[in-house]
């Protein structure tokens, strides 16, 4: 008697159904059982910080938060820029390299050196970016902590990726319980303080327990102590990364400006609101990136393979279910505001924001897809457009004043970005996939 084969849920797809709806159902459930690990750590991850929201405000004040948030927003274009993005790209060469062990000393070394030379080329403009943000006074300890910040930030990209690729997916649920335990004493810890310092204090201790655990977890990749630095797969990971240091700054871009130029121009309880409103209409984002674990590798899968008719209906499912999820997480808040949660919400303005990032969440699916097919430039002359738009509209709001023109900047932005993803996948459609 023969064992079935055993087909990992990546490879599998489903026959097209005979409903839409039932193709859609179809779909979504051959992937329920995928990646449960994955799913619940991104929950800690992604969603504890937003759950904490209203704890965060009510110890430290809207105000303090809100700077919290567009610190964050500055940290993680910092991060990215001191990276040259090659913490997004560990998955890809994991299984392109047969020496793990050198893989992983040319990564954690190339970190520490882009870190400190990149740091220190970009320090003093950092440095003049929090003055205008946060007073002088304060401008040195917050970019000192910026780049400590910024470390733990991408060697947590990095230590993720490596995770992903060994599919230790069980290691990367323990190391978010932990990090969590370590959020809720920092909030014992720092509650009686008001300052932004403490904020990012607190949230350095979330990611540094994460990183300690997760290399704690890989340290048999490390052997003894040794110099491995492969100069010809750094090359390759360089080359590889340069459109996505483009991809990646215009999207912390389009999170970041809103807020900047919203403080600049409006109140700070006006600011604090938005803020708030920004981060609650955001947080539906966690269910495109818990999808992604698993559809981007199918995506890629299905390009590779030039099954068009089953990556449609992929694509057509997985839209469906972020609209539905999406719509309920608006509902939802709403209800909250409504029965008297103190959330620190424009009502108005959420709705228009969780909109805009409703179609942000379908647009990545499109994305995904050009991606697949190396079409990066094209993603990247996309987010450029959208991103002018952006500011087009937070221009027009802040001069005249109209915080609600504000508000839609998003929603412009990303009518406009997947208007022109949908464009891009069609005039492509009858081109060979794996081109």
């Amino acid at each position: 008697m023969t064992s079935a084969k055993h087909v990992p849920a990546v490879d599998r797809v489903l026959e097209p159904s005979t409903s839409f709806m039932g193709e859609v159902w179809a779909n979504i459930q051959n992937s329920l059982g995928a990646q449960v690990y994955y799913a619940l750590g991104l929950g800690i991850q992604k969603g504890l910080p937003y759950l904490l929201i209203p704890v965060l405000t009510h110890l430290y004040g809207n105000h303090t938060y809100a700077s919290y948030v567009l610190y964050y927003a500055s940290v993680q274009i910092l991060a990215n820029l001191l990276c040259l993005a090659t913490v997004n790209s560990v998955i890809t060469f994991w299984y392109r390299t047969e020496d793990k062990r050198s893989l992983t000393w040319t990564y954690l070394t190339f970190l520490l050196v882009s870190q400190l030379v990149l740091g220190g080329i970009l320090a003093r403009l950092v440095f003049h970016i929090y003055s205008q943000s946060f007073g002088g006074l304060r401008a040195w300890p917050l970019t000192c902590l910026a780049f400590c910040f910024t470390l733990l930030y991408n060697f947590n990209g990095f230590l993720t990726g490596v995770c992903r690729a060994r599919s230790y997916s069980r290691g990367y649920f323990a190391a978010q319980l932990v990090s969590a335990a370590a959020l809720v004493v920092g909030l014992v810890a720092f509650r009686g303080s008001a300052r932004v310092e403490s904020l990012v204090w607190l949230f350095m201790m979330f990611i540094g327990t994460q990183d300690l655990y997760l290399f704690i977890a890989m340290r048999d990749l490390l052997g003894k102590p040794a110099f491995y630095f492969d100069f010809a797969l750094m090359k390759r990971v360089l080359a590889y990364c340069l459109p996505l240091i483009v991809h990646v700054e215009v999207v912390l871009f389009l999170y970041w400006v809103d807020k900047y130029l919203v403080r600049l121009y409006f109140s700070s309880v006006t600011f604090s609101q938005f803020t708030i409103s920004v981060q609650y209409a955001f947080a539906q984002a966690f269910f495109s990136q818990v999808f992604a674990l698993y559809t981007f590798p199918l995506i890629c899968r299905l390009v590779a393979q030039n099954q068009a008719r089953e990556l449609r209906s992929v694509i057509r499912s997985y839209n469906v279910l972020l609209v539905i999820l999406g719509a309920l997480w608006i509902g939802f808040v709403l209800i909250l505001f409504w029965a008297g949660a103190p959330l620190g919400i424009s009502p108005a303005g959420f709705v228009l924001l969780g909109l805009g990032f409703m179609l942000w969440n379908v647009a990545s699916n499109y994305t995904n897809v050009l991606w697949a097919r190396l079409q990066s430039a094209s993603v990247a002359g996309v987010l450029i457009g959208a991103a002018a738009v952006l500011v087009a509209i937070l221009a027009v709001g802040c001069r005249v004043g109209a915080i609600i023109v504000c508000y839609s900047a998003h929603l412009g932005c990303a009518a406009t970005a997947l208007g022109a993803l949908i464009y891009l996948n069609r005039v492509r459609r009858n081109e060979p996939l794996s081109s």
